[in-house]
């Protein structure tokens, strides 16, 4: 991972949603927060020799260190400027990102396309994540694995609190929808949760599903 020296009134420029540049030049919480963040949903599944969908992939915290680690990666975004962003840190380290920008919840992409597919720092962000994880089922092979994480709804010190130690005091604009695995199951009715992965320091959790396409309910 590329490391760059700024000194506290550069970092203060940095853009609030571009969560590569907090991960590598950050306030010191924010390079602390985002790597060990990333090696969670890393240490969730295997991504060697695998076709691997980053959804909600802002500017790159995790699809750059996958691109660092030979994986095949498709990142996607709403955002035009993330994507850009994305692309010229890749090329910045020697790498070839591919990226599409699109909504997640209607994904011009096919059936059974990929063996991995993340959702992570997504879904709390929402008021109905339905879509977006119906669209993971859909384009993840029946055998692949899907990635949810996100803030533990039950951490006295995640979401608000947490992003609001990371940005300075500053409380984050909007209101933030905590999940747990039973609301995930609802929303992932036709997929098993296989694990869960716990990071209690974070406040953070990441959750493994196989889309079995099990029957609807």
């Amino acid at each position: 991972m590329t490391a760059f020296a700024l000194d506290p009134r550069q970092r203060a420029l940095i853009d609030e949603h571009d969560y590569y540049a907090a991960m590598t030049q950050g306030s010191k919480a924010e390079r602390a927060f985002h790597p060990r963040r990333v090696a969670l949903l890393q240490g969730a599944v295997d991504c060697g020799g695998k076709a691997v969908l980053d959804l909600g992939c802002s500017t790159g915290p995790l699809t750059l260190p996958l691109l660092q680690e030979g994986v095949d990666v498709l990142a996607v975004d709403l955002s035009a400027e993330h994507l850009q962003r994305l692309e010229a840190y890749a090329t910045e380290q020697g790498l070839q990102a591919r990226t599409l920008q699109a909504d997640a919840a209607d994904l011009p992409l096919d059936d059974d396309s990929f063996d991995v597919v993340f959702v992570a720092s997504v879904v709390h962000l929402l008021s109905d994540p339905g879509p977006i994880l119906r669209e993971a089922e859909r384009v993840c092979r029946p055998d692949g694995r899907i990635v949810v994480a996100g803030p533990w709804s039950r951490h006295p010190k995640s979401n608000v609190w947490v992003k609001t130690m990371l940005r300075g005091g500053k409380r984050p604009d909007g209101r933030q929808f905590p999940f747990d695995v039973p609301r995930l199951r609802g929303w992932l009715a036709r997929s098993t949760m296989l694990e869960r992965r716990l990071d209690l320091l974070l406040g953070y959790f990441a959750t493994v599903w196989v889309p079995d396409r099990k029957p609807a309910s």
